[in-house]
């Protein structure tokens, strides 16, 4: 049960290392103060350009992608968790690493959506659901031009 505890305590502080707020520390700026005023892809994207807009999508993917792909194998000393728990590890660190992503410790409790993490963890776990929502975006973006929707 500790492992189990500890894994998904991991996931909610990985989920907590905003992309756009770190990379934006590099560049002394807070995309906060900017455009939407939220963390993601889109508004770095539309305040700070591509290149900026897709790192932040790539990390915030990957936050979600590490915490249900990575996390759930990643062997802790001195702690085993119960066999019962183990099929259930990868959707409560996926769980936690959103509610990381849009209450991130490290910057004051104000994230983003989540949508980008969801997507990581949604490619994990389900990737059939996750290729079908994929393309309903990209359709969805082509006929109205709006990413949020």
């Amino acid at each position: 049960m500790l492992e189990f505890a500890l894994k998904i305590l991991l996931a909610y502080g990985l989920g907590s290392l905003m992309g756009g707020l770190l990379i934006g520390k590099l560049r002394s700026t807070d995309i906060r103060e900017q455009g939407s005023h939220n963390p993601g892809a889109t508004n770095a994207w539309r305040t700070q350009g591509p290149i900026f807009g897709i790192a932040v999508f790539v990390i915030d993917i990957g936050k979600g992608v590490a915490a249900v792909f990575l996390l759930p194998g990643l062997d802790l000393p001195g702690a085993a968790a119960e066999v019962a728990l183990q099929a259930w590890l990868p959707y409560a660190c996926g769980i936690a690493a959103i509610l990381g992503h849009v209450y991130p410790v490290f910057f004051g409790f104000r994230g983003g959506k989540g949508a980008a993490t969801l997507a990581g963890i949604y490619a994990c776990l389900l990737p059939l659901p996750a290729l079908v929502g994929l393309g309903a975006w990209v359709v969805t973006l082509l006929i109205t031009g709006m990413v949020g929707l």
